[in-house]
């Protein structure tokens, strides 16, 4: 099954238009590969930033019909992009947030994206400039490589990340050197019992400044994921409650957002025989300390089709004057044989 995409390149200050196809047989195969050698371990060390340096990166809408994609009646689809770059750091990315202005990429190979973001959320049209990409730094905690996997945003530009491989959440900050800075927000690990590679996957920050963090591999019961309620001034002095999160069965939470006192979950799940599978839902955010267990209602679901990819990213970008966007990154595994989509759709909820 053949698909077409108008493409445009962004850097600091041009863009081009292309065409390029992409068949069925690609993904089947990268899928059956994926499968076969585990390339979804992650692990590796990032890449050394270069300063000032505007990485360039193409950007190509997808024209064809969006077959084994459901949504709810108030979500639509505006627009689906395929992301790619010649930079070997690109990809590989597992969180996603905007404040309408800056769009941040969070690779799980420890490296911090962020290009400035023009939509217009009646077509859908999309662009991102003047890229610059940094690499978050360890501590002196840290013994194996950074894992990070999740981020989250607050009103006054702050950014705060999850890491796997430690479960750990902490704080980002920029230094002169174009790279992110590290700090802990809590002592150990925030959530234990999660296997190996299966750690802190979702993050998300409510009004009040409490960070929401839920674990991929972690679980109460077989389909109740491990959540945390993060509260914290000092390290030592941290508050964390937990809480349980309902998956569908085979499906694992990946990323989180929260707007309108709405928490945002998404879901993948992988098999040989149905491929890559994802559902968003929405759950009110409970009053009160304790949440029990969410039960998400579903908003999205992607089967088998042109947009089936392994989604681990969601941002949600409210709009006073009209629809809120929900905005979808997919984690390409840093192989040829998968895509970086990035899924934009309007959202009456």
């Amino acid at each position: 099954m053949g698909w077409r995409a108008a493409t445009t390149t962004s850097s600091r200050k041009s863009s081009v238009r292309a065409e390029m196809a992409l068949t069925s047989r690609r993904r089947l195969t990268g899928l059956a590969l994926l499968l076969g050698t585990s390339v979804l371990a992650m692990g590796c060390a990032a890449a050394t930033a270069i300063p000032g340096q505007s990485p360039s990166v193409t950007i190509s809408r997808l024209t064809d019909e969006p077959v084994g994609l459901r949504t709810a009646p108030e979500v639509e689809l505006l627009a689906a992009y395929e992301l790619a770059s010649p930079d070997r750091r690109f990809g590989g990315f597992s969180a996603i947030e905007t404040d309408g202005r800056t769009l941040w990429l969070l690779s799980d190979r420890a490296t911090l994206w962020r290009a400035a973001f023009r939509l217009d959320r009646v077509t859908g049209a999309l662009a991102l400039e003047d890229w610059r990409v940094g690499e978050l730094l360890p501590d002196e905690a840290d013994r194996r490589a950074l894992d990070s996997e999740a981020l989250a945003l607050a009103p006054d530009g702050t950014l705060y990340a999850a890491f796997e491989h430690d479960d750990s959440v902490r704080r980002l900050r920029l230094e002169a050197s174009g790279d992110w800075s590290t700090e802990r927000l809590h002592e150990g690990r925030l959530i234990e019992g999660a296997p190996r590679n299966q750690g802190l996957e979702a993050l998300a920050r409510l009004p009040d400044g409490t960070l929401v963090a839920i674990s991929e591999g972690a679980r109460l019961t077989r389909d109740v994921a491990a959540g945390a309620l993060l509260e914290t001034v000092e390290p030592a002095e941290a508050s964390v409650r937990p809480f349980g999160y309902a998956v569908a069965p085979g499906f694992s939470p990946v990323g989180a957002a929260v707007a309108k006192d709405r928490l945002y979950v998404l879901e993948r799940s992988i098999g040989l025989l149905t491929g890559w599978q994802s559902r968003l839902t929405r759950t009110p955010v409970p009053p009160g300390d304790d949440w029990g267990t969410l039960v998400g209602e579903e908003l999205i679901r992607i089967n088998a089709g042109p947009l089936a990819e392994n989604h681990e990213g969601v941002a949600i970008l409210d709009d006073a004057d009209g629809p809120a966007t929900i905005l979808l990154i997919s984690d390409d595994n840093q192989s040829a044989l998968q895509r970086t989509l990035l899924l934009v759709f309007a959202y009456a909820g």
